[in-house]
């Protein structure tokens, strides 16, 4: 019986110090817990300290307003910039080709048929084309039409296509879509939570901007993707132009005459100059000199592949590459493909 008794005490001692390893073990593990967390909590906060801290740079885009139809006699009301407090997400609804122009074309003109009346002008106040080029068409200042009863207190933003059964916006578009939302929102004081799709907003019934917006590809998550990384900085182009010459590996044998027979076009335009592929991909507009033997297709579409708007000046030999440079420099004209005002 004693024998029992001692066997039994020795049984729960086991058992009494398997539980207080187990207690032991969980304190310990609840301890990680909240010190992992106190971790996160902070990196988190650093983050978005981060975040505050970057300032969203203006997206590169041409102000064409001036050049687009409008009415004879209609003009739209104005308002005050403080009167802004939404984001107005559009698409054209028509092939990804038709340009502004020809959609202020069809917001001018009058359609009795369903019931439309001529409008001021084109109602929005960006363009997004498929290639990731900005237009402004509106000032900010302008409350023209685009969303029903809200047209007052809100910005237009269209992008270019018909978004409708599978088909979103370009991987371009929504990057530079995402750019000019961010930094709209950082400009006007606009929170992520008021920027809606045409059809989000009460009253308007429509499927703008297309059936893909929150349903089956749901390129909103996509567009509020990017807005957010460009909060942070990522992805965000931090030269404007870059003018890129060919170079063997350093010290090796570079694009010295060319260089020399740039001087002009860098004196007019003053660009970031240099021979680094790797720091051209950091630029919104690449313009590359010389023909293929010097820096490559493959390296060219790297640098569209980037993100990248490259323009490549290369003549039958470097004195008519040298001639062509020099002759956009006396018309003031940075680019032969791109109409961009810096």
């Amino acid at each position: 019986v004693e024998n029992q008794q001692r066997g039994r005490l020795a049984e729960q001692e086991v058992q009494k110090q398997s539980v207080l390893r187990t207690k032991q073990a969980l304190e310990d593990e609840v301890e990680r817990v909240h010190s992992d967390k106190e971790k996160l909590t902070a990196q988190l906060a650093e983050r978005q300290a981060d975040a505050k801290l970057y300032v969203v740079p203006q997206p590169a885009m041409r102000a064409i307003t001036d050049q687009l139809p409008k009415h004879p006699t209609l003009r739209y009301d104005r308002r005050p910039l403080s009167q802004i407090s939404h984001l107005a997400i559009h698409h054209t609804a028509t092939p990804p080709a038709m340009g502004p122009s020809r959609i202020a074309d069809l917001h001018v003109a009058p359609d009795p048929g369903r019931g439309k009346e001529a409008w001021p002008g084109i109602g929005y106040h960006y363009f997004i084309h498929a290639d990731g080029s900005i237009d402004q068409t509106n000032l900010l200042e302008t409350a023209s039409f685009h969303v029903y009863r809200h047209n007052v207190h809100s910005v237009g933003i269209v992008f270019a296509g018909s978004f409708m059964n599978g088909k979103i916006p370009t991987s371009a578009q929504l990057r530079a879509g995402g750019h000019l939302v961010a930094w709209l929102m950082q400009e006007l004081n606009i929170p992520l939570a008021r920027v809606w799709g045409h059809r989000e907003y009460p009253d308007n019934s429509t499927v703008c901007p297309g059936s893909e917006w929150t349903f089956g590809n749901r390129w909103r998550d996509l567009l509020f993707e990017r807005i957010e990384q460009t909060q942070m900085g990522m992805g965000v182009k931090s030269i404007r132009h870059y003018m890129l010459f060919w170079q063997r590996n350093y010290p090796g044998p570079l694009a010295r005459q060319d260089f020399v027979n740039a001087i002009n076009y860098v004196v007019r335009f003053r660009p970031t100059v240099g021979f680094s592929l790797q720091d051209a991909r950091n630029a919104e507009y690449v313009t590359i000199v010389g023909n293929e033997a010097g820096i490559s297709a493959a390296d060219e579409a790297t640098l569209r592949t980037g993100g990248c708007r490259v323009e490549r000046v290369a003549g039958r030999d470097e004195e008519e590459t040298s001639r062509i440079l020099a002759e956009l420099a006396s018309q003031g004209r940075r680019f032969r493909t791109f109409d961009v005002d810096f």
